[in-house]
This record gives C-alpha cells, sequence and structure tokens, in this order.
C-alpha cells in the first residue's frame, strides 16, 4: 500500500496504486550496533533499536518537512486512514521523503503509526534532523516491525 500527502490540498490520501508487496529481508540482517544507535521505549509495550543514518541539511529545513511529515501522519493514522484497512508491508511519501513499514510477524496497526510519528516529533523537538532505521519488537509478543526513513532516490530506493 501506498500513501501519498499531497503537498497542495495540505491534505493525505491513499494511492490506489498497487500495493506493495516485496520486502527487502536483507536490510536489517547485518546490522551492527555502535555509538550512534539508540535503545528507547516506544508506547510502553515496545522497545527499539533506532540507527540514525544519516542528518538532514539544511537542518532548519529539514525540521520544517519533517514536522509537516510527522504531525500530517499522526493526524491521519488517528483518523482519515483508519478506515483503510491494514497490510503488513507499505509506504507513505510527502515529497522526497518516504516511511517504509514492514513486519514478517503481522498487519501493522495505524495506532502504530501515530505512535511512532508522534514518537518522532519528539525527537525532532529534541533535535533529531534525519533519515533512520529502526526496529520495534513488541515486549510481550516478540512481534517485529522494521520502519526506515528515506529521501527518494538516495540510499538505493
Amino acid at each position: 500500500m501506498v500513501m501519498r500527502f499531497n503537498k497542495e490540498e495540505r491534505s493525505t490520501q491513499p494511492s490506489r496504486a498497487i500495493p506493495r508487496t516485496t520486502i527487502n529481508e536483507h536490510i536489517f540482517s547485518e546490522v551492527m550496533l555502535d555509538e550512534r544507535t539508540i535503545h528507547q521505549s516506544f508506547n510502553h509495550d515496545w522497545t527499539s533499536v533506532f540507527i540514525p543514518s544519516a542528518p538532514i541539511y539544511p537542518l532548519e529545513i529539514g525540521a520544517q518537512i519533517l514536522g509537516k511529515f510527522y504531525g500530517g501522519l499522526a493526524r491521519n493514522a488517528g483518523s482519515a486512514w483508519t478506515a483503510v484497512a491494514t497490510t503488513n508491508s507499505f509506504d507513505i511519501s510527502y515529497g522526497t521523503i518516504k516511511l517504509y513499514f514492514w513486519s514478517l510477524d503481522v498487519r501493522i496497526g495505524w495506532d502504530f503509526v501515530e505512535g511512532l510519528a508522534n514518537k518522532m516529533l519528539d525527537q525532532l523537538q529534541r533535535g533529531f534532523v534525519g533519515l533512520f532505521d529502526a526496529i520495534f519488537v513488541h515486549l510481550v509478543t516478540g512481534v517485529e516491525v522494521h520502519v526506515k526513513l528515506i529521501i527518494k532516490g538516495k540510499g538505493g530506493y
């Protein structure tokens, strides 16, 4: 499933594109943890390995774009998109920013997307303006959800 923000209308609409069906399983197979790795709690039932991959320059413009992206993502995942069926693999785009979600275990709920967007807004306020890879693990079930923020055309996507 591909979700796109329509910048002209300042709204978010699901596209009618064919659902994304391929998952790049190898992306996290050899992740090495180093000093850039941040362990954080997410929505109390989740823990994560969060790996920043690159800052977005200029930082001020990157912060503005990410703020609009995460804010719109949180609003829509908590309201407008709840009528859209969930899946285990999808991406959401805003201009050249693309956020991938995938899980081999479950369909990813809009409440998860909303929680992530709110967490990333909080991280943005703390000064994190950049691309990342993240693996979220549910503490009770062991379910994994992978998330990757990229700029289209960079990083092989």
